[in-house]
């Protein structure tokens, strides 16, 4: 009986603390809440997150020059375009049945269509013959296939998903456990016998062929193949002159393709097909022809891919392997992709891994970087029976011999099978992206093969190929199981890469900070030609216009100060003041930089301690006594106004009581005395079309004379951007410079001893030694300094980082700490950033819309017998720009691209999950572009689900049955073609996200099932909604550490919502002047002179055209037809490099390293720092 007792006894014990387990104390839990207090205790910025109320929070959207290192965002929301808030009927905040999606589905079938299926057909990308149009496409595709995709809508029946068909078919996947507690993740998903796909658009910025063109050209060429040979590519003559606008072959009785449900389809000669795999173990095995056997000693294998972000690790692209035995077996060989620690969630790379038979264990060779996602990669690798190679895109990443024989013995003949796309798909190894060609040959391939050009290529046939043409896929392949088998898919041949990114060094952010982009705007003075840029004063006053915050003769002063200090540089600000007439909001104490979610959190905030907060609710004072009888007595008791006494049980925010303004000290009153300045700048709603300046104030232990909105910051064009001064340092004596110093931030440039008296420790990569363009304030020609507020270089430093003096600093600059009596001055270098950004970021601030120039010369990219061929980038304010004659508002041309696809970030997110008490991890963390610094590290500057009850030691994890959920909305509905997801940290194994819900109008969902992530590379998934708009959707996951950064929404071509948007114009000029007249104005960036003569000196520059305004010219091309070029492949002579550092001699050595065998590694004696050079 006893032990009956205690056992009920601990039932109830355990039936009412469920929900709450302790903290672990691991190292990650202890970071997180480091990094919230590290946040809380810096004064750089205003903070930007609130807690989680019942309705969900909107941010204002903003739009991003496409020359961002970050995508395009989504365009700013005006007044005009405003759309009721977001609702789904009979929606849900939890996935229907849990993230298990064990509910039964029905299928979706296409409206219009047959249901079986057809071949599908990717984005045009440019018309072809003569300059393409934006928003018009030579071939248009009147069904709008999609691929196929595990997407069906919800409707509460019992009855399992329904095939076309008309037959069932219910397949089971096991995902594995979660990491709280064991999980079986069983997710009933369809396979379609139909094959839906859309036309995807191929960014030509993303299409880095490399050895996949040459291929294709010499694939042409080849002769001999045999009934055992695919096909090459003969997208010949006989339709060369066809109409293809969305035309497709109807497939006869005895079409190879009927069993595959897709029609062939019906391409034009300068498009190729490609097979898509989605992930959903989707495999194909080779179907070889009577006699013709897999190579077993020797063999090389070409690959054309383009995988998606985010994989399963590892996914095998293709691999021969062992189907006799367990199929664990690790005999045979695979190219693919994985991370290179076991279970990981970065870093992935491809991989080559090949067992022989006698071999105890597996040989895998790695890339030396993680893949590209969504670019076209050449691959191929070889074993000639001793020794094993990968080469991507023609550079050779490793090789080893640790393997060596034959892959097996002939017997073993039968039990070797070729797969595409997968091992078996009941391991879940399946590869997710486009395969555009595969070779196999039966010997191994050396490196000088891949050099060859086209024409100089032996011509052995290879086993199999199949290049770039799939339209009899099923001659040489035949599908593992029924019904799961890629789609195939038409798309524009990709443009080979002709100039490498200009992206920010790895101390930057945007293309305002890579060197080559500010030396050009150094050296063109073009690019500095004047500027006005308008600014906003927000002054609130009381009701009668009267105490304002700061005077007229304030803002007057403070503004002369501001011209006199920015004109020299070309800079004018044009001013305007918006008065606000609102006692409610005068009479409140405004905080600058404290999150009102930390009022009353049990714990002392600095930043929210003021008398008109009551001490951050109470937390800052010493707990005094307060007796029953006076709480809730009608009458305002000041020792009860605390959290701990529920703020004398809502008598102190009562206004028929007391003065609430006052008194009011509760964070939940609507009367409460004080507001943050992200619920100010929420109230106003100001437009965004002008830089706006707040005043707020500061808590009694900080002094916070202002802070800036960064312009990479995702608030940086909403109406959460702008500047916040404190008034004591506006227009006041002595107190003029303060203004002068934030604007310099908002225009991108960073504190001048950011490099040593902001870096992180005294091994921080970006930590400025000497002068440089790459590290620190990323301005070679400010000195490296610390912070200091005297007016002369600082005196010597002695810390844990060394002895260091600092001589010749800055700290006369404006961007120091120095007082105004001493602050007076720009660098060159500054300047030339500050240009930059007003260009790439604020061009809405900017009072005319003269085009910008082309910021660097034109650069040589090819020349022939007759001809020469240039490249220029477009200007930084984009390469398209707003029609004068379309007036639809709320879209931003920065939100688009040529072809008129439009991208748009979440505006609005929630969640039912708790926020943390720190305040941080918020769900308005996801909304806008990503802004993670630091990806596979935890972030402040993202959602998660972790939860941690006021710092005590219990954590609520994600409910066993829906899991965590975040919703995000978007503010104009499309029909998507693709999503883009930024998860930067996960702490349990893949698939970390249990769930992806889209969500239509209508409130009915579609469910894409579990994704596997990578924590330093987004998350992209190809989209078939069956045209139907998409206008939220709901993430799943039981991952409390989990952290979401962004998520993008991107429609297909000739979006309407782009309609407005007219590229850019470039006209070409050169000295000599063309002997014919000159070309025409063209939308490409190249340009190919016919007209040169060998031996005489050349000038090309370019000029942007912009309706009827033309820019000045670029910085001339000096060209000398006939002269070596940089990337013309001529070795012109060797270089010796030695360095020296600190004295130290810094030996170069070749040595062999696992995975990584002859390459060129640099051996540092202790105390010694590695030296990176990239020389052209």
């Amino acid at each position: 009986m006893w032990f009956i007792r205690l056992l009920s006894i601990f039932l109830v014990v355990i039936t009412n603390t469920w929900p709450l387990s302790p903290v672990r104390s691991d190292a990650l839990s202890r970071h997180k809440r480091s990094l919230a207090r590290r946040a809380d205790s810096e004064l750089s910025g205003i903070a930007a997150g609130e807690p989680c109320f019942v309705s969900p929070y909107r941010r204002q959207p903003r739009a991003l020059s496409p020359a961002l290192k970050r995508p395009p965002a989504a365009p700013s929301r005006t007044s005009t375009s405003r759309r009721a808030p977001f609702t789904v009927t009979g929606g849900r905040e939890v996935c229907p049945g849990g993230c298990g999606l064990d509910t039964g589905l029905r299928d979706i079938a296409p409206a219009g269509r047959d249901k079986r299926g057809r071949g599908d057909t990717e984005d045009l990308v440019e018309g072809v013959g003569g300059n393409p149009t934006l928003l018009k496409r030579l071939y248009e595709n009147n069904f709008r296939n999609e691929e196929r995709e595990f997407n069906y809508v919800g409707e509460g029946s019992p009855h399992p998903p329904r095939k076309s068909g008309g037959t069932d078919t219910e397949e089971r996947v096991s995902h594995g456990t979660r990491s709280r507690a064991p999980r079986s993740l069983e997710v009933k998903l369809l396979y379609e016998k139909e094959n839906n796909s859309r036309w995807e658009k191929v960014p030509l910025e993303s299409s880095t062929v490399h050895r996949g063109l040459p291929v294709l050209h010499r694939l042409r060429q080849d002769h001999g193949a045999g009934d055992n040979q695919s096909s090459t590519v003969t997208l010949g003559d006989a339709v060369a002159t066809a109409d293809y606008s969305g035309e497709i072959e109807e497939a006869d009785d005895d079409s190879p393709f009927n069993s595959w449900g897709t029609p062939l389809p019906r391409v034009p000669p300068s498009w190729m097909t490609a097979l898509y795999f989605n992930g959903h173990r989707e495999t194909l095995k080779v179907k070889l022809a009577e006699g013709v056997e897999l190579p077993r000693d020797k063999f090389s294998v070409e690959l054309w891919v383009k995988p998606e972000g985010g994989q399963s690790n590892p996914a095998v692209i293709a691999g021969v392997f062992d189907n006799c035995s367990h199929s664990l077996s690790e005999k045979g060989w695979s190219v693919g992709i994985r991370t290179v620690e076991p279970a990981g969630t970065k870093d992935a790379r491809f991989y080559f891994t090949l067992r022989t038979d006698r071999a105890l264990k597996s040989t895998t060779i790695y890339s030396h970087h993680r893949y590209r996602a969504n670019v076209w990669t050449h691959l191929m690798v070889t074993y000639n029976g001793y020794n094993m190679t990968l080469y991507v895109d023609g550079a050779k990443m490793g090789e080893s011999s640790l393997q060596s024989g034959n892959l097996y013995s002939p017997f073993m003949q039968t039990c070797r099978t070729l797969f595409l796309g997968s091992k078996q798909p009941d391991l879940g190894q399946s590869f997710r992206g486009h395969i555009g060609g595969v070779v196999l040959w039966g010997y191994a391939r050396s490196h000088e093969d891949l050099q060859k050009p086209p024409l100089q290529i032996d011509l052995n046939e290879p086993v199999l190929a199949m290049w770039a043409d799939f339209t009899s896929v099923e001659r040489l392949w035949t599908q593992y199981k029924t019904a799961l088998h890629p789609t195939v898919i038409t798309t524009p041949v990709p443009e080979q890469e002709l100039v490498s990114s200009f992206l920010p060094p790895a101390c930057g952010v945007t293309q305002c900070d890579n060197t080559d982009i500010i030396s050009g705007y150094n050296n063109n003075w073009h690019l500095l030609t004047p500027k006005r840029i308008r600014y906003r004063i927000v002054n609130l006053l009381d009701d009668d216009g009267m105490n304002p915050t700061v005077t007229p003769a304030q803002i007057q002063v403070q503004h002369q100060a501001l011209n006199e200090a920015f004109l020299p540089y070309n800079i004018t600000l044009e001013l305007s003041v918006h008065t606000v007439k609102d006692s409610s909001l005068r009479q409140r104490f405004i905080l600058s930089n404290c999150r009102i979610g930390k009022i009353g959190n049990r714990q002392c905030d600095p930043e929210c301690d003021h008398p008109r907060t009551g001490h951050d609710g109470g937390d800052c004072l010493r707990l005094g006594h307060c007796y029953n009888w006076k709480r809730q007595d009608g009458v305002c008791d000041m020792e009860c106004n605390t959290i701990h006494y529920d703020y004398d049980d809502g008598d102190c925010c009562d206004p028929d009581v007391t003065d609430v303004l006052k008194t009011c000290f509760d964070p939940e009153s609507p009367n409460r005395a004080y507001m943050s300045v992200k619920e100010l700048k929420d109230k106003l709603n100001l437009s965004s079309d002008t830089l706006n300046v707040f005043f707020a104030s500061n808590s009694m232990r900080e002094e916070l004379a202002g802070a800036a909105t960064w312009p990479w910051a995702k608030e940086a064009l909403t109406h959460q951007g702008g500047m916040v001064l404190n008034p004591s340092y506006f227009g006041t004596t002595g107190h003029q410079n303060t203004m002068i110093h934030e604007m310099g931030h908002i225009f991108g440039l960073y504190h001048v001893f950011k490099g040593v008296s902001e870096r992180d420790s005294c091994d921080d990569p970006c930590q400025e030694i000497i002068p440089s363009m790459e590290t620190g304030d990323l301005c070679a020609d400010t000195a490296p300094t610390t912070k200091s507020k005297a007016c002369h270089d600082p005196e010597a430093v002695n810390d844990t980082c060394g002895f260091t003096i600092y001589h010749n600093t800055p700290y006369s600059n404006y961007m120091s700490y120095t007082d105004d009596n001493c602050t007076n001055h720009f660098t060159p270098n500054q300047v030339a950033r500050m240009h930059c950004y007003l260009d790439l970021v604020y061009q809405k601030w900017l009072t005319d819309n003269h085009p910008a120039p082309v910021p660097l010369p034109p650069i040589v990219t090819g020349q022939s017998t007759n001809s020469v061929s240039i490249y220029w980038l477009p200007p930084m304010r984009g390469s398209l720009y707003q029609s004068p004659s379309f007036h639809a508002s709320g879209i931003d041309c920065g939100a688009c691209e040529k072809d008129g696809v439009f991208h748009q970030y979440a505006f609005q997110a929630s969640s039912p999950r708790i926020c943390d008490t720190s305040g941080y991890w918020t769900p308005e963390e996801a909304v806008g572009p990503p802004d993670v610094e630091q990806p596979c590290e935890p972030s402040l500057q993202a959602w998660s689900p972790e939860l941690s009850l006021y710092d005590t030691n219990v954590t609520s994890p994600c409910p066993e049955t829906e899991g965590c959920t975040l919703t995000l909305r978007f503010l104009h509905p499309v029909i998507p073609h693709r999503l883009t997801l930024w998860v930067t940290y996960s702490s349990s194994s893949n698939p970390a996200v249990a769930n992806i819900e889209l969500i239509t109008d209508a409130g009915n969902g579609i469910y894409l099932g579990p994704q596997h992530v990578f924590c330093d590379m987004p998350l992209t998934l190809r989209l078939d909604t069956n045209n139907v708009a998409i206008s939220a959707i709901k993430l799943c996951t039981f991952d409390e550490k989990m952290e979401i950064d962004a998520a993008m929404l991107s429609s297909g071509p000739s979006s309407p919502l782009c309609s407005g948007c007219q590229p850019v114009l470039y006209r070409v000029q050169r000295q000599p002047p063309f002997t014919s007249k000159s070309p025409p104005p063209q939308m490409e960036q190249t340009f190919t002179d016919s007209s040169v003569i060998r031996g005489v000196k050349y000038q090309y520059m370019i000029q942007v055209e912009m309706g009827r305004l033309l820019s000045l010219p670029s910085l001339p091309l000096v060209y000398t037809y006939g002269q070596a070029y940089c990337g013309d492949g001529v070795i012109q002579g060797s270089v010796l490099f030695t360095y020296m550092i600190v004295g130290d001699w810094l030996n170069i050595s070749k040595r062999e390293r696992f995975g990584n065998d002859g390459d060129d590694d640099v051996s540092l004696s202790a105390g010694q720092r590695s030296v990176t050079t990239a020389i052209c």
